[in-house]
């Protein structure tokens, strides 16, 4: 329904009241909103301080003897404002305070054309200004009014000579401030907190990419110390390989599996330290060694992060453990060197070699085992081999490159923000000063030579043009021309007055300030600020020596304007320097909480992996070795060799669960013992995407359990997890599949047919994913 005359008028009355009154909210503070509030909170209280240095100079100047008592309050006032800097003193003292010395002007000021006059009114001006920034309660806009109107009543109490309407002007001004600030600063404090959005979403993202990579990358690196282990060890043993001639090497060799699986068990994961010298003590053929000497290798050692050394160390094991079981070599070389920057490491065999073409599944072993895990370590890895011509892999690591595995940085846009709150701050307030322009002008005051109108008219082109896109692609030309504006709208409002002779009250001394900070914001250089001032400061000096030949009173008026002006206008760049600092510095500090906070969720994660290999069923696997290691089995024994076997196609289906597979893979694991527990033929094939959650991928394990604690033993099961639609797809084939029976139900695509069920679950199933995976 669209409302039209009075009533559109009342909702569009409603609504400007609401937005009033209701409190400025910045939501949750982040490094932008802090930037804003605490420059803006700084800049005013060292403004209300320096503006009392000038209150006090033009009271000295006025000369009265009430004056001194008055000064003493301003120097208290001063004092005060930079107290609350560094101290709790309530920020609403100030502007009360000085609104208060204001007051008290009127009463000692000698007449209503006084420079201190002038000078009480802008400090009632900033008085409510520095209010509206400094509180963002709404009871602030009453405690305004109230002594605006306390102003009023004074002046027509005790200063009948002065005109009605200049005491009217005084409650009127500081409404239309109060009402302005109060309208504007919202829009002001959005983009902080739209910055703060931004960081936060930067921030989720970071740590989840993080967090991914990292738990990814350790459990493909554990995977891989199984496969160069116990997998390993165990299909040497099953397929009576050459590396288990050698019986006390054997069980050396599965101790240390022992170890390596018991650790991937383990609550506190192992920390395996590793140097270079341990290149040459890997179990399986003899070595020999070239190149570097110890003390060399420590010295490029301590130029390696910890992670390429086990990397490289990782590498080696597995080169001589393939050299060992399939290069029919008598020996392995292993070569060290340093060229052009980068550790090279060489280990060659002249074995049987192989077939890059042919031999597909020793490729896959080297690119999993080797060359994705040189990768990882940012290692670059050249393998070359043929049929009777051995087999070399050389490994180049970059000495002294930034580690890899360094957290990601969190990254915000500092100059976007920056520039996006000069521009978006510089706009509203040139309307804003345009606005209450045109507002004082039209409840009357001093107007000589219709100034005023020819004034506005000038100040409402420079917002236009402010706002052109087309002209803030010449920033230099506009920047000019705006600064042209702000020193004509100087003149034009001093000529309203009779340059300082007639209704001085009320002079729009903020007036030429809207052009000069949409310059600030404009070109924010220290250059273009001091440069800008400079040329104000210069037509405020030539118009009062012009003037005080004749009327001293005028030029100190003129002088007045002027400091209102300038300070105004450096309050504005001072402000925008303090943001730049000061969310520079929140921004580091809150880069380094978060990495900190980061590198803690890493390691827990990091811990909580061995909850991965608790439900992987190693127990057998570690059993069967700790018994070759202590002697109970013997590895040519057939009974043995078979178990080896076994054990060893279970562990390699382990590893095949790819590492990127953070939720699906730790939930998914325990299928497979379970069905190997139950002596079910049980095939388990997952794709490449992981659940959203922890909860989803305890919803498709727990259909697939169920099932398979009701399929016989002996019989066979197919279970596959692969994208489908905008989820996962869970496919189970097998004889007497059955959804189990539950108070809540399953996803909506859950569909169940003779010897096979598809579900697929998306992420409007998390909520049902958390309530049914408690029981489960």
């Amino acid at each position: 329904m669209i409302t039209t005359g009075p009533a559109r008028v009342r909702v569009m009355a409603t609504d400007l009241l609401a937005r009033v009154f209701d409190t400025p909210s910045i939501g949750v503070p982040g490094w932008a909103s802090e930037s804003l509030l605490t420059s803006i909170r700084s800049v005013v209280l060292l403004s209300a301080a320096g503006w009392q240095a000038i209150m006090i100079a033009v009271t000295a100047l006025t000369g009265s003897a009430p004056g001194w008592p008055l000064m003493a309050g301003m120097s208290v006032l001063a004092l005060a404002a930079l107290a609350a800097l560094r101290g709790p003193l309530p920020d609403a003292l100030i502007p009360v305070g000085m609104a208060s010395t204001g007051i008290w002007c009127y009463l000692v000021a000698p007449g209503v054309e006084a420079p201190l006059t002038l000078a009480a009114c802008w400090q009632i001006n900033f008085a409510t200004f520095f209010a509206g920034l400094l509180v963002r309660d709404r009871r602030i806009i009453l405690v305004v009014i109230g002594y605006a109107a306390a102003a009023m009543v004074v002046v027509l109490a005790v200063r009948p000579d002065w005109s009605r309407q200049f005491a009217v002007s005084i409650l009127v001004t500081q409404t239309a401030i109060i009402i302005a600030l109060r309208l504007g600063l919202p829009a002001l404090l959005r983009i902080g907190t739209t910055a703060d959005e931004a960081a936060r979403a930067a921030e989720e993202a970071t740590r989840r990419a993080v967090l991914t990579r990292e738990s990814s990358a350790r459990i493909a690196e554990e995977a891989r110390v199984l496969h160069d282990t116990a997998i390993n060890t165990l299909g040497a043993i099953a397929n009576a390989g050459a590396g288990i001639t050698d019986l006390a090497r054997v069980r050396q060799q599965c101790a240390r599996d022992v170890v390596s699986l018991t650790a991937l068990r383990a609550e506190q994961p192992m920390v395996e330290t590793t140097s270079l010298l341990d290149l040459f003590g890997q179990p399986g053929l003899p070595t020999r060694r070239g190149g570097l000497t110890d003390e060399d290798l420590e010295q490029i050692g301590a130029r390696l992060s910890s992670a390429t050394v086990s990397a490289l160390v990782g590498c080696v094991r597995e080169a001589v453990t393939n050299a060992t079981k399939h290069s029919g070599a008598d020996y392995v070389s292993i070569t060290t060197a340093v060229d052009d920057g980068e550790f090279v490491l060489t280990v060659a065999d002249d074995g049987v070699g192989f077939d890059p073409v042919a031999a597909h599944g020793r490729q896959r072993g080297l690119a999993n085992s080797i060359a994705a895990r040189a990768s990882d370590a940012g290692i670059a890895t050249r393998i070359h081999s043929g049929t009777g011509l051995g087999t070399r892999i050389t490994l180049l690591a970059p000495l002294d490159a930034a580690p890899r595995d360094e957290p990601l940085s969190l990254s915000a846009d500092v100059a976007g923000f920056l520039g996006a709150s000069r521009l978006r701050a510089a706009e509203m307030y040139g309307l804003g000063v345009t606005l209450i322009g045109v507002l004082l002008t039209a409840i009357g005051g001093a107007n000589a030579y219709g100034a005023l109108f020819l004034m506005l008219a000038v100040m409402a082109g420079a917002w236009l043009a402010f706002r052109a896109r087309r002209l803030r692609a010449h920033r230099g030309g506009l920047a000019v021309a705006l600064v042209a504006a702000a020193l004509t709208v100087f003149v034009l409002s001093a000529a309203a007055t009779d340059f300082g002779s007639s209704g001085v009250v009320h002079w729009q001394a903020l007036a030429p300030t809207g052009a000069l900070i949409m310059t600030f914001a404009l070109l924010p250089s220290l250059r273009i600020i001091v440069a800008s001032l400079s040329a104000v400061a210069a037509v405020v000096i030539a118009l009062a020596l012009t003037v005080a030949a004749a009327d001293l009173t005028a030029a100190g008026n003129i002088a007045v304007a002027g400091c209102v002006t300038l300070g105004f206008a450096a309050l504005w760049a001072r402000f925008q320097i303090l943001v730049e600092r000061i969310g520079a510095r929140s921004l580091r500090s809150r880069q380094e909480t978060f990495t900190a906070n980061l590198a803690t969720e890493v390691a827990a994660a990091a811990q909580a992996h061995y909850l991965r290999w608790m439900a992987a069923g190693l127990d057998d696997a570690i059993t069967l070795l700790q018994e070759l290691a202590d002697g109970s089995r013997h590895p040519a024994d057939e009974e043995t060799r078979a178990l080896c076997a076994d054990e060893e196609r279970y562990l390699r289906q382990l590893v095949q669960i790819s590492p990127e597979l953070i939720h699906l893979g730790r939930e998914m694991m325990p299928t497979l013992q379970f069905a190997r527990d139950r002596g079910i033929d049980y095939s388990l094939r997952l794709g490449s995407t992981d659940t959203a959650d922890e909860a989803t991928a305890r919803l498709l394990s727990a259909m697939v359990l169920h099932n398979l604690a009701t399929t016989p033993s002996g019989s066979s099961v197919l279970a596959s997890v692969f994208p489908a639609q905008d989820g996962l797809q869970l496919t189970l084939v097998g004889s007497g599949l059955s959804v189990p029976p539950s108070p809540s139900p399953w996803p909506t695509d859950t569909t169940v047919s003779t010897g096979l069920i598809e579900m697929v679950t998306r992420e409007s199933d998390r909520v049902l994913a958390d309530a049914r995976t408690g029981g489960w």
